[in-house]
């Protein structure tokens, strides 16, 4: 197989905390970054609203792609290995979904309420945010039966880094000040990161935890009872 090097690595029995949560931020971070210079080209060269709606799509796959590769290669060391073609395919068009749920607000008439436009706003990020999880839980199915635990945790980290961005935003609006604005920014988008990414470490390690062994006493019970059964039998005899 082509990725068959890092499973010929060191494996361990979960995922690693720093790890997992250095590159998780890394990626997440750099992979914003297309969706964004793409937002700003286009509104600075005035594209047309069609071209910039499916090039952010285009950039949101990419996106959904390089994290999804990144968690596949820590999942396969851990001995969890969802089924690569799937996992990557259906999280990179799920990323692309995404951010196309995520575009629908801004092509809402200008003369939309405030109040509709900002619930319709939360309800596209909502759903946005749950479906590269959905993705990766239909993925995870047949490996694992804490695939669903994984996806939950994921989304609500996911959220919560959302929200942090999002209150962020909401106070540079009333920023005047350029330095202050950018150490609110990269602040902001630094702790919202942090908390996606220690919470799928978290979900992530959930997910490869050894399951309990129930049987074993039982049978250690049954071993013993048929050791002795003989030695009482000889000892009847003599």
């Amino acid at each position: 197989m082509l990725f068959d090097w890092w499973e010929a690595l060191p494996t361990r029995p979960s995922v690693p905390f720093v790890g997992w949560v250095g590159f998780t931020e890394v990626i997440v971070a750099a992979s914003f970054l297309a969706p964004t210079w793409i937002a700003i080209s286009a509104v600075a060269n005035g594209w047309n609203p069609l071209l910039q709606f499916v090039a952010i799509m285009l950039a949101g796959a990419i996106q959904g792609f390089l994290v999804a590769f990144v968690h596949w290669a820590f999942l396969v060391r851990a001995r969890t290995v969802p089924p690569l073609l799937a996992w990557l395919g259906l999280s990179s068009m799920a990323s692309a979904l995404a951010w196309g749920v995520a575009q629908l607000p801004t092509l809402l008439p200008r003369s939309t309420p405030a109040s509709i436009t900002t619930l319709l706003t939360l309800a596209s990020i909502a759903i946005a945010l749950a479906l590269p999880n959905v993705a990766q839980w239909y993925a995870l199915r047949p490996v694992s039966s804490r695939a669903r635990l994984f996806a939950a945790v994921s989304y609500a980290a996911w959220l919560v880094g959302a929200g942090i961005m999002a209150g962020t935003v909401s106070i540079l609006a009333h920023v005047n000040n350029l330095a202050a604005t950018i150490i609110l920014l990269i602040g902001g988008a630094y702790a919202g990161v942090l908390v996606v990414s220690v919470g799928t470490w978290m979900a992530a390690r959930w997910l490869t935890m050894s399951q309990p062994k129930n049987s074993p006493p039982a049978k250690k019970k049954s071993a013993v009872v048929k050791r002795v059964a003989p030695s009482s039998a000889s000892h009847k005899r003599k």
